[in-house]
């Protein structure tokens, strides 16, 4: 059984190529523009992965993580971002302990991969 992943970043050309890659090493992969659409998504199916970016319009990735403090999916979540301050902002936000590993953008896709497996 292949392993799910959710992939929630604005940046709908890096959303996709990663998607592709994944697929095509036997993932299922579904994807999300912005917060709330994650969360629907998070409400309705179990991941295994949820690669969660911070900055986004609208919704930020620090406030998904805030609305499943209480409720965490069983999956990892895997964050993404630009910012070198990332660790401090979840820590500082009581967060971290919902996050499996930051992962820094710019970023290699075979990185990725290879954390995802």
């Amino acid at each position: 059984m292949s392993k799910k992943l959710l992939i929630v970043d604005d940046d709908v050309a890096l959303s996709h190529e990663l998607s592709e890659m994944l697929r095509e090493d036997g993932y299922e992969v579904e994807t999300a523009g912005e917060g709330v659409e994650a969360l629907k998504l998070i409400n309705k199916n179990t991941y295994d992965i949820i690669l969660l970016d911070i900055k986004m319009p609208g919704m930020s990735g620090i406030e998904v993580l805030k609305v499943l403090r209480n409720n965490p999916p069983k999956g990892n979540i895997f964050i993404v971002s630009g910012s070198p301050d990332a660790k401090k902002q979840l820590n500082a936000e009581g967060l971290s302990h919902l996050v499996k590993n930051i992962i820094t953008k710019p970023f290699d896709i075979q990185f990725v991969l290879d954390m995802v497996k």
